[in-house]
């Protein structure tokens, strides 16, 4: 009775101690520090490795105006698109053409 007893708390600490160290890979990697290293001319790569994953957000470079007509620039790349990350309440986004940054803002 005692031997599981014991056993019981050796893997409750194995439990806890491996949660501690999982926990910072959990943590959003999106913040000003990280953004504010983002260059443009990084790769995506580069650029994932830095925020985490990001959220496309366009790849059509289609733009509706404000006549409700549909439309786009011809002379841009058809391999343009943004990719946005989010932490607390401030908005992340990146722009990449030819798998490079072009772009960036924050709001």
């Amino acid at each position: 009775m005692r031997s599981a007893s014991r056993l019981a708390r050796c893997v409750a600490s194995i439990c806890l101690l491996a949660s501690l160290f999982a926990l910072p890979a959990c943590q959003d990697k999106a913040n000003d520090d990280t953004f504010d290293q983002v260059k443009v001319g990084m790769s995506e790569g580069e650029v994932e490795s830095l925020m985490g994953k990001g959220e496309l957000q366009d790849v059509s470079g289609v733009s509706i105006s404000g006549a409700g007509m549909a439309g786009g620039n011809p002379h841009e790349s058809s391999d343009r698109h943004t990719m946005t990350w989010k932490h607390n309440h401030t908005d992340y986004s990146v722009t990449f053409q030819g798998g490079k940054v072009v772009d960036k803002s924050k709001f």
